[in-house]
């Protein structure tokens, strides 16, 4: 029977469902986890390898070899219809074992990311994975988080939701524990919240009424399974380059096929040809080469501590040309810690001094910062163990304040005690500032206490008074700019400030919008707080800069504090080059495009100053990365062509980015870029050795029906070379490990072509070469008198032996063949070795040679493969030693 809970009071709904505000026992929980199972949605169905394996006859290539195989039965050549069906299976077997690896990497991928929340079990708090959570858990929502259960609210503070997952509505619900109709719809419950919706601001403390199939999204048929990936640009535009290929090749065939009949050849023997060409010169392995590229890409990328969502960030990474970060957690480590407190007449030292030891005017300020505060303790706090054990969850300088409150001898529990929470105004970047309302219980008079921290600019400006050694007396503007030369001296040092004030309210006084009663405060003192640097922050800063990214820095952060660590790392960034939140909203959209040219740093940002920021550097034709973490930081990472999230941001942060950085470092988002750039150079590498090979073989078959000679290879040969010669060594270059200067080239242009004008050479010099160099060898034999069958195995080993030669001019097309080590990708001597291995039994073992029409070589036999081979190298590193060159020239210009 369905529970209507959203017609019930919060206290009844926890009756029914057997729990309490303190959360549920380990042991009850352990029951219903067995009766009810995992909070788990139905997962999308896996792709069978048996599908995969029948996805590899999804091929018009193959659908023509087959009808080639079925056409030499007809006409009883049973030898060529037996090659041409063993091609089709060894293309089969490949073509799974490579999709098959792709998929299965891919897959793994996407168990990473686990989405925990916070939930009380037995009066502790702990952080567990959603898949743990019952019915009756009492979990905690906060902005940001992604809601993953169905579940009812019993205590909430501004609590807005976005739930057009569920219902459609693009505009955030309000929220609240109040009970609503018995009839209403799911939009209209505004006393319950669902699993796949998304907390935009406030926080709430909720009971899980439905978990996993049983949610209203688990009973949506058909709505829960995940998105199929789709194509990125890249696969599409691969794809549309094999298409074209595979047309201009077809038209070819179909010439070679008319002119071998007019020249009167064999209609059955100029058909096999004309398939063998067609099936070698259309690279049908682009599609899976991207595939398994992107895989591999992405896994190289996840062992730099990165996550890739989505594939297409994989290809864009190469061509990143700024990379927009906050400075907090990234290019330092992320662990703040309050270095003093500053009071009217003095500034207390915490980091040297005793801290038991301090002073009532400084408890009092430490106090407004642990009450002032959204972090606490995962779990009870143990005296013995002391506060090394202790799990605090929050921001960092919500959890910086609450330690040091607690070191310097307040109890945390007392002053909850003292002072109970009534209500909140949640943190908000674009205002600034926290503010909590509290009851005084060491007061006999209901006056209510208001506490607020945030940046100082804000709070001094609604403060009219200041606690001195003397009393509260009125704040001056005098003392405002004293304060502030205070100010700019510590953010000057690289501390970053915060202020912390009060006010004492009669409850007859008390606005009923919490944000109204934000004036008349006095200011009780600033905390200073330091970041400690990360170690390869600066060695990081310099590799970008030498790889042609631009680093920016945007932060909510004093330009100062910002500026003194921008120096730390290195960028030694003018004053003209600061831009700050108020001065950039005086700028319309065509100045801030000019302005955003030199601007380096830019501080005291709002996540609306973002979106203009990254918008205007877009438009400029830069490839933006822009790393957040929090939910104001959601539209800003969606906008960017490489949106970033921190593995400590929010469920939001994460949902909307592409990539996820499993460890807070700057470093880890120019390793990723790293590795987008291999993984763009290990492409291009592919493509030209396939293409190059294909091209190779067309011409030259091509160039001997138009000069009338005798086919310097019969189709079972063609097909041999292509599937079972070239395949491996082609699957194996997508493992090669990158170049030593890859991070000092400048980034790949945004929607720069595969193919460049070095590789359209490349392909080119090595087809034309190998076609002179191959020929003219025929024409040698032929004149020679050898018999045709030993001539065409000269020309299919040397056809053979020259790509498995030339596949190690690829690895790099940047560089000569002797300025990079050639055998550092094991994986590829290994295709190699076994390619020529099965080359070599094509030549030697009687029944290949009766299928390919082939005989066993001599030692001068290979003597002139070799001197083909090294014939075909000198001509491809002449070709890359131009380009080489003209680069040089370019450059030095």
């Amino acid at each position: 029977m369905k529970k209507n809970y959203h017609n019930q009071s919060a206290k009844i709904v926890v009756s029914e469902l057997k729990s309490n505000i303190k959360g549920l026992s380990v042991k009850e929980v352990k029951k219903r986890r067995i009766k009810y199972g995992l909070n788990k949605l139905i997962d999308q169905k896996k792709i069978s390898k048996l599908f995969i394996l029948f996805s590899q006859f999804n091929n018009i290539l193959i659908y023509v070899l087959i009808l080639a195989a079925l056409i030499s039965f007809l006409f009883q050549e049973y030898i060529d219809a037996s090659v041409i069906m063993v091609a089709v299976f060894l293309n089969t077997i490949i073509g799974y074992f490579q999709e098959n690896k792709a998929n299965s990497d891919l897959s793994k991928l996407k168990t990473y990311i686990k989405h925990q929340v916070f939930v009380r079990r037995d009066g502790k708090q702990y952080l567990i994975d959603v898949e743990n959570l019952v019915c009756g858990d009492i979990i905690l929502l906060q902005a940001g988080s992604k809601i993953s259960a169905d579940a009812r609210i019993i205590e909430s503070n501004e609590l807005k939701v976005d739930e057009a997952v569920l219902t459609g509505e693009s505009v955030p619900v309000n929220k609240n524990n109040q009970k609503v109709s018995l009839g209403s719809s799911i939009g209209d419950r505004s006393s319950m919240v669902y699993m796949g919706t998304t907390v935009v601001k406030g926080n709430a403390v909720v009971i899980i009424t439905a978990i996993g199939m049983d949610t209203e999204i688990g009973k949506i048929a058909g709505y829960v399974s995940q998105t199929k990936d789709e194509d990125t640009p890249l696969q599409l535009r691969l794809k549309k380059l094999g298409k074209l290929i595979g047309i201009v090749a077809v038209i070819i065939c179909l010439l070679i096929f008319v002119l071998g009949i007019i020249l009167g050849r064999s209609a059955l023997e100029m058909f096999l040809v004309s398939v063998a060409i067609a099936v070698s010169s259309i690279p049908e392995g682009l599609p899976v080469a991207i595939t398994v590229v992107l895989a591999i890409g992405m896994q190289r990328i996840l062992k730099e501590k990165s996550l890739v969502r989505r594939l297409v960030a994989a290809e864009t990474l190469g061509s990143t040309t700024v990379i927009c970060t906050d400075k907090t957690g990234t290019l330092t480590l992320g662990k703040m810690k309050i270095s003093s407190v500053i009071l009217d007449n003095e500034i207390v030292d915490l980091l040297s001094s005793k801290k038991k030891n301090i002073s009532q005017r400084t408890a009092k300020v430490l106090r407004v910062g642990i009450l002032c505060n959204d972090a606490f303790f995962e779990e009870e706090h143990d005296a013995k163990e002391g506060l090394k054990e202790l799990k605090v969850s929050g921001s960092p300088t919500d959890r910086a304040l609450l330690l040091s409150g607690i070191e310097s001898g307040l109890s945390l529990k007392n002053e909850i005690k003292n002072y109970s929470r009534i209500a909140e105004v949640t943190f908000d970047s674009s205002k600034k500032y926290m503010m909590t309302l509290h009851e005084n219980n060491n007061l006999k008079s209901n006056d209510k206490l208001l506490l607020c921290k945030g940046a100082p600019e804000v709070i001094l400006e609604h403060c009219t008074f200041i606690e001195t050694v003397d009393g509260i007396k009125r704040l001056t503007e005098k003392r405002k700019i004293e304060l502030k030369k205070i100010e700019n001296k510590l953010t000057a040092q690289g501390l970053r400030l915060l202020a912390l004030a009060q006010r004492n309210i009669k409850p007859q006084l008390l606005k009923e919008n919490l944000d109204d009663n934000f004036e008349s405060l006095t200011l009780i003192g600033l905390i200073t707080l330091r970041d400690p640097l990360r170690e390869s922050s600066k060695q990081t800063i310099r590799i970008c800069r030498q790889a042609g990214i631009r680093p920016i820095i945007i932060t909510g952060d004093h330009k100062l504090t910002a500026r003194a660590i921008a120096g730390e790392v290195g960028l030694k960034i003018a004053a003209e080059n600061i831009l700050v939140g108020k001065d950039l909203d005086k700028l319309n959209d065509k100045d801030l495009r000019e302005k955003v040219k030199k601007v380096d740093l830019y501080a005291r940002v709002s996540p609306h100053h973002k979106l203009r920021i990254i918008k205007a550097l877009q438009e400029n034709g830069e490839v933006v990365a822009m790393a957040g973490d929090g939910i104001n930081d959601a539209p800003a990472i969606q906008m960017a062509d490489i949106g970033i999230a921190l593995g400590s941001g929010t469920d939001i942060a994460k949902e909307t980015a592409e990539l996820v950085l499993l460890e807070n470092d700057f470093s880890v988002i120019v390793q990723a870029v790293k590795q987008g750039r291999i993984l763009f150079d290990n492409l291009r590498k592919i493509i030209v050795y396939l293409l190059s090979d294909s091209f190779s073989g067309m011409l030259l078959v091509v160039s001997a029906v138009i000069l009338g000679l005798p086919l310097p290879l019969i189709p079972a040969q063609i097909l041999w070379i292509n599937i079972v010669n070239d395949s491996l060594p082609n699957f194996a270059l997508a493992f090669e490990k990158g170049d030593q200067d890859i991070m000092k080239r400048k980034p790949l242009k945004k929607n720069e072509p595969i193919l460049d004008k070095e590789m359209k050479f490349l392909i080119f010099v090595i087809g034309v070469f190998t076609d002179i160099g191959l020929l003219t060898l025929f024409i040698l034999l032929m004149k020679t008198g050898y018999d045709i069958v030993l001539v065409r195995t000269y020309m299919f080993a040397a056809l053979g032996i020259d790509s498995l030669i030339y596949v190690y001019s690829c690895k790099n097309l940047k560089r000569q063949i002797w300025n990079y080590k050639l055998f550092d990708n094991k994986l590829l001597v290994l295709a190699t070795a076994i390619s020529l291995l099965m080359l070599m039994a094509g030549i030697y073992f009687p029944f290949f040679q009766k299928a390919l029409r082939t005989t066993s070589l001599g030692m001068e036999g290979w003597l002139i493969m070799l001197g083909v081979g090294v014939f075909e190298i000198i001509s491809i590193e002449f070709g890359k030693w131009l380009f080489i060159h003209k680069r040089f020239g370019r450059d030095k210009r």
